[in-house]
């Protein structure tokens, strides 16, 4: 039985080292969006257009403040990806802790 225990124990060793490395890549990509600046160019570009069309900068910023919001509620978003993946490799651990458990304690009630 304990011989069971500990083969479903190592596979979900596995599972979870696998998903620990998953959660890394997931992360590499999602960092992505730091370096993404086709927003802040888009609005420094239509800065210089109403510059150049006399329009007061001071009426374009409150809505150039909006696309930061936007861009920092999307930055906010993708990071989020990569929660269901941590919930799974919690769900694993947590199975795992559960069969380490269950087997120290036959092992005590057996000696």
């Amino acid at each position: 039985m304990s011989n069971n225990i500990q083969k479903k124990i190592d596979l979900l060793d596995d599972k979870s080292f696998d998903l620990e490395c998953v959660i890394r890549n997931v992360n590499d990509e999602t960092s992505a969006i730091l370096y993404n600046d086709v927003p802040m160019n888009i609005y420094i570009k239509i800065q210089s257009l109403a510059e150049e069309n006399g329009i007061d900068a001071q009426e374009l910023e409150w809505k150039i403040d909006e696309v930061r919001e936007a861009v920092n509620k999307l930055e906010s978003t993708i990071y989020s990806l990569v929660e269901p993946f941590e919930d799974k490799k919690r769900d694993l651990d947590n199975e795992k802790d559960e069969l380490e458990w269950e087997m120290d304690w036959m092992r005590s009630s057996a000696g």
